[in-house]
Parts: C-alpha cells; sequence; structure tokens
C-alpha cells in the first residue's frame, strides 16, 4: 500500500514524458527507481502513524494523527529533493536537464498523493422500499382545503467495517406523515399550517459495526401569505418549528484524542419571521 504514492507518481510523469516527446536516455532511464527509493521512506512513516491511529480511533481520526505526526517532515523532506533536483535544470545536457525537471514533478506528485489517498474503513449498502398514500380533500370550496398522507418505509441495511472485519445485517423500517391545511381568507389572503414526520437510516456504524439508532424529525409550520397592491407584493410571514433526533456527528475522544462517532438529540432554534 505504501508504494502507490510513488507508483502514481512514477506512472504521470511517464505519462507526461510521452505526451511531450522526452525520450527514455541515459539520465531519464533512472526516474523511476530514483522516485521509487527517495519517497518510500515518507509514505512509510505517513502510514504507520496512519494504522498508528486507526487502532484507537476513527480514519478521520488516523489521517489527522498521521498528518500531524508525519505531515511537516515529509513536506520538508519533499521541498529539499525538489530543490536538489531542480538545480539539474541549469545543467548544459539535456538529458541531465530534462531529468531534473521531471524527477522534481514526481516528487510534487508523490506529495499529494500522500496528503489525498483517502481511506474507507466502512461500507454500507441500504435497500429501501416504500409505499407512500396521499389525498387531498376540498372541506370548503374554494375556501379551506385538507391534505393527509402517509407513508412506510423498510430498508434494508448492511454494514461493513473494513478494518475490524465485521460486517452487521439489519431490517428497519418507520412510519411518517405529513399533513396540511389551507384556508383561503379573502381572494388575497391564505392562512396554512402543516405538521410532518421525517425518517432517515443512518450511514455510519458504531465502533461494533452496528448502525446507530434511525435518524427522525417532526416539525409543523403556520403563517399566512398575502397579495397586496393588485398582486404588485407578495407577503409570507411563517413561524415554523423543526426537531431532529439521533444525529451522528464527529466527536473526539478525550482519552485517545481520536475523532470517534457519536449520536444525540438536536434540537434547533425554533420560530422564524420573514
Amino acid at each position: 500500500m505504501t508504494m502507490i504514492p510513488s507508483l502514481f507518481a512514477i506512472l504521470c510523469v511517464f505519462l507526461a514524458m510521452r505526451l511531450t516527446g522526452i525520450p527514455l536516455n541515459i539520465a531519464t532511464i533512472l526516474i523511476g527507481s530514483t522516485i521509487l527509493g527517495a519517497t518510500e521512506n515518507d509514505q512509510i512513516h505517513f502510514f504507520y502513524h496512519f494504522q498508528e491511529g486507526r487502532s484507537t480511533g476513527t480514519t478521520r481520526g488516523a489521517l489527522r494523527h498521521a498528518l500531524l505526526t508525519a505531515g511537516r517532515p515529509i513536506v520538508f523532506a519533499t521541498l529539499i529533493n525538489v530543490s536538489g533536483f531542480l538545480a539539474l535544470a541549469l545543467s548544459d545536457l539535456p538529458p541531465m536537464r530534462q531529468f531534473g525537471i521531471v524527477s522534481s514533478s514526481a516528487f510534487v506528485l508523490a506529495l499529494l498523493a500522500d496528503f489525498t489517498a483517502l481511506f474507507r474503513d466502512q461500507n454500507s449498502i441500504n435497500t429501501t422500499t416504500g409505499f407512500l398514500v396521499n389525498d387531498r380533500i376540498t372541506v370548503i370550496k374554494d375556501r379551506l382545503i385538507f391534505s393527509l398522507g402517509g407513508r412506510y418505509d423498510r430498508v434494508h441495511q448492511i454494514g461493513e467495517d473494513l478494518f475490524a472485519k465485521t460486517r452487521s445485517d439489519t431490517h428497519i423500517s418507520a412510519k411518517t406523515v405529513q399533513s396540511g391545511l389551507n384556508y383561503n381568507l379573502t381572494p388575497n389572503v391564505t392562512l396554512y399550517s402543516s405538521y410532518s414526520t421525517s425518517f432517515s437510516p443512518q450511514t455510519v456504524l458504531d465502533p461494533s459495526g452496528n448502525p446507530f439508532p434511525n435518524q427522525k424529525g417532526k416539525g409543523y409550520d403556520a403563517g399566512v401569505k398575502m397579495d397586496l397592491f393588485r398582486k404588485q407584493l407578495f407577503v409570507t410571514a411563517t413561524y415554523f418549528d423543526i426537531v431532529y433526533d439521533n444525529i451522528v456527528q464527529q466527536g473526539l475522544d478525550p482519552v485517545q484524542h481520536s475523532a470517534v462517532p457519536r449520536h444525540h438529540p438536536v434540537s434547533p432554534p425554533s420560530g422564524s419571521l420573514s
């Protein structure tokens, strides 16, 4: 795995050489072995610290640990190598000049590959089946309109922890409702209100490899819509309240100082006038 950034850089510069017509000669033939040998140590340090952080936390925490521990030395080592090989660009010999320029570019590409090679520690597959029933009823013609709907969702979720090599297979279901009421007070003034619930399965797994409790929400709003000045001005005033439960956030483990998922109810501030 530690060779992937180096191989990526080598393949990219050889492709660039092919496109720009730079030939393989006595100097440029050494680019592959030079880059592989000079950058391999950086990648070994980076991936070692990544695995060290992964043993006590999540992938995000492990990447942060690796960057804080090995990131600065890797950057400085790359800058030193780039500066040294760029000096060859001043050579009077074309093969040496090409070797210096291409090698310097490869060092930069290897550095970027080091820090952008992201890892997936979890994999989640969700299969959802849902049924929706909705109806709109006119209670008073041109005055009062009522709508009501219901939805049933059944989710088959397969979760995998790629590092711990654990697998979970769960079936979850939920019922949600939607309702609304519109009352035309006058042709230009409408009062309205609505209430709804929501449901969303979690795609993040807990440290045991099981999905967190379903994310749930409920909310209502009420307001008025007005057409003023012969429909030259449209005004809406709304009051709403929305509450979500079981929001998964990335937290910091105070013992290991690494990022771990946690969940808790969240209630956003309610009430808004627009």
